[in-house]
């Protein structure tokens, strides 16, 4: 079970539909800056385009 809390909810995930998301937009993490998400732009041929890079600080 995987939490997520924001200032006034908190949500929670199962383990398989973590893995499915993770999977389903190729979510991943960048070896150049430790504790980055890389979200990739893919488009209707499945074609990665460019990637958004996102820190998170827990």
């Amino acid at each position: 079970m995987f939490e997520i809390e924001t200032n006034t909810t908190r949500i929670f995930f199962e383990k398989n539909q973590v893995a499915y998301l993770i999977n389903e937009f190729r979510i991943c993490t960048s070896k150049y800056w430790p504790r980055a998400t890389v979200f990739w732009q893919i488009d209707d041929r499945e074609r990665i385009h460019t990637g958004k890079i996102m820190f998170y600080d827990p």
